[in-house]
């Protein structure tokens, strides 16, 4: 991974192509830093930086990561409540497209509906069921519910939007210091425990002191006499 703003993003990207290779390139992430700032009146308020994920080879771990439901989504969405005050939305239990296995068969005495399939197996149709999770319109169509509380959030893209630079309030000990939160994120969705991380431009150690909370070996290399220090 490597964070850069608008005047070096593209060359880097070049450079990154030959030591990696193209074919290693996964994603260019924009992260929105700040809010709005006009630094001139004559272009584009400059509010993102650019993270390039790169990897050695075809053979890496991903694990996914999840970021914070939006508050309107969740007000759009989980419009419904249960009697114990729980929050939940109303899914199709049908899926498009015709099967020949299991869920393209009747369950408890229906068929799906035409040209779909039972999104789940019926063994676990009938548990859910059990369970209080399906319900039926009075159309005769049927859903699960998805409840607020198992959500882990929305898997993360490639526009970082839910992280801020550090408020003015909290000290920042060098002049490009990330937030903990999204060290946390690159750490947590391209390492396991016991991993070693490294950071050539440690700055102040922000990314070694994150990888040292989650479990993570790590190394921190600077030429600044002040990151040294």
């Amino acid at each position: 991974y490597v964070h850069l703003d608008y005047r070096m993003a593209s060359y880097v990207r070049c450079l990154m192509d030959e030591i990696f290779n193209p074919s290693n390139f996964r994603n260019e992430i924009i992260w929105q830093k700040c809010n709005s700032k006009n630094y001139t009146q004559s272009s584009y308020s400059n509010i993102h930086d650019t993270v390039l994920f790169f990897t050695k080879s075809q053979d890496y771990h991903f694990a996914d990561v999840f970021e914070e439901l939006d508050p309107d989504y969740v007000e759009r969405s989980y419009r419904h409540k249960d009697s114990d005050g729980r929050l939940y939305r109303l899914l199709p239990l049908h899926a498009p497209g015709i099967r020949r296995g299991a869920t393209g068969g009747p369950w408890r005495g229906e068929m799906p509906l035409a040209g779909n399939h039972w999104r789940f197996h019926p063994d676990t149709l009938d548990k859910m069921y059990d369970s209080g999770l399906i319900v039926k319109s009075n159309n005769g169509v049927y859903s699960y519910k998805k409840y607020l509380s198992d959500s882990k959030g929305v898997r993360a893209g490639t526009i970082w939007l839910d992280v801020k630079q550090l408020p003015p309030s909290e000290k920042e000990d060098y002049a490009t210091q990330k937030p903990e939160t999204i060290l946390n994120r690159i750490i947590e969705a391209s390492s396991r425990h016991g991993d070693l991380v490294a950071d050539f431009f440690c700055g102040s150690g922000t990314t070694l002191a994150v990888a040292e909370r989650l479990g993570r070996r790590w190394i921190g290399c600077d030429a600044s006499p002040a990151a040294i220090h």
